[in-house]
């Protein structure tokens, strides 16, 4: 069994969402990115360039978070409001190679603190 290093989170818009490079998404996607990193966990973010836009660069909305450090409630609580924000929006969950679509708050934050509490290996039957 291969040991995940990392979580994989992708927030998915939804179709009533602005455009992945329109200026207000690209806001809350910077803000979910910037509460994150202010709780002190590192986070890396895949990033876009799109020439003519209204902006030059920002986020995808796929971010990837080492599990060798504390994620605590933060990570889920930001996940859970972003995902609150609009009606038809998905946060995916990608450790080692199991995924979770999911679109109730409750049960984005349930993962991430499973993934949070305990070492995760991808293809457990436990999860």
């Amino acid at each position: 069994m291969e040991h995940a290093a990392t979580l994989r989170l992708s927030l998915i818009r939804s179709l009533t969402d602005d455009e992945i490079c329109g200026f207000d998404y690209q806001v809350e996607l910077k803000r979910f990115f910037s509460l994150i990193r202010a709780a002190g966990i590192r986070m890396n973010a895949i990033a876009l360039t799109v020439a003519g836009a209204a902006i030059d660069s920002g986020f995808t909305g796929e971010f990837v978070v080492p599990l060798a450090q504390p994620i605590g409630p933060v990570l889920g609580r930001a996940a859970c409001a972003w995902l609150q924000g609009r009606a038809g929006r998905t946060v995916r969950l990608t450790i080692g190679n199991v995924e979770f679509n999911v679109v109730a708050p409750d049960d984005v934050d349930a993962l991430i603190q499973r993934f949070a509490t305990r070492t995760f290996i991808a293809g457990d039957d436990n999860t």
